[in-house]
């Protein structure tokens, strides 16, 4: 199993505060562990979330004007 991360240690990882991460976690927008009260994640996890929020450049050639 994966090594977990802290909440401090997600937010290095993803470039949120850490208040912002209780709230996605809250909200079940981030992937996360819960145990007990504590919150935890995993880089795989996180790294997975983060690429499927990215969105694609535009190709400027591929634009009709």
């Amino acid at each position: 199993m994966e090594a977990l991360l802290t909440v401090k240690e997600a937010a290095e990882i993803t470039r949120l505060k850490t208040k912002t991460l209780y709230a996605y976690a809250e909200r079940r927008i981030i992937p996360h562990i819960k145990l007990g009260s504590r919150l935890f994640f995993t880089r795989e996890k996180l790294e997975g979330w983060i690429e499927s929020n990215s969105v694609p450049s535009i190709d400027a050639r591929k634009v009709q004007k």
